[in-house]
């Protein structure tokens, strides 16, 4: 398609400022990775999941054209450096099941007919389980992501883990990037 050298320049701007807040945040979870003494960090991806959304008109023209790839790549390559393995797996139904009641988690398009979970998203950013427990939407769904990888993580439950490591499987982690 025609382009002009200016929107080339817009283009290159904005394409080297995403790079550089990619490689701050990268860098920021690789390291905070490592001072947790993590040994693999699980990434959820899913096939087609920028084309096949639809968020509304604004929101599909924020979020598609984001490179989240570039962002995967520069978290695996650095993780690898210092030995940390990176798993990118697709997320599925992550959101829907209930990582506190052990739901079965099918995947998208091969055994997903007739799945019922037992828990739901009652409103923005919370999840209900079936005894009623509520939790943080999205820890849900990331315990439930390295539910996939690692069947058992969660075997015997979250009583396992010390004060320290209970508080960051609960609280998720905000950065700000400047």
């Amino acid at each position: 398609p025609f382009t002009s050298k200016r929107i080339e320049k817009l283009h290159q701007k904005r394409y080297l400022k995403i790079k550089d807040v990619f490689h701050k945040v990268s860098h920021h979870i690789v390291k905070l990775a490592q001072e947790e003494e993590v040994c693999k960090i699980v990434i959820g991806q899913n096939k087609s999941w920028k084309q096949e959304t639809n968020m509304g008109k604004r929101n599909n023209q924020s979020f598609c054209h984001i490179p989240h790839n570039l962002l995967i790549q520069m978290i695996t390559y650095k993780a690898n450096a210092i030995g940390i393995q990176v798993v990118v797996t697709e997320e599925s139904y992550t959101s829907k099941a209930s990582f506190l009641d052990n739901d079965f988690i099918p995947t998208y398009g091969e055994n997903d007919q007739n799945t019922n979970f037992s828990g739901k998203r009652i409103k923005r950013g919370i999840y209900r389980s079936a005894n009623k427990t509520l939790i943080n939407a999205d820890v849900n769904a990331a315990a439930n992501i390295l539910r996939k990888v690692i069947p058992n993580a969660w075997t015997n439950g979250i009583e396992g883990l010390g004060v320290k490591q209970l508080a960051n499987v609960l609280t998720p982690l905000t950065l700000i990037v400047r």
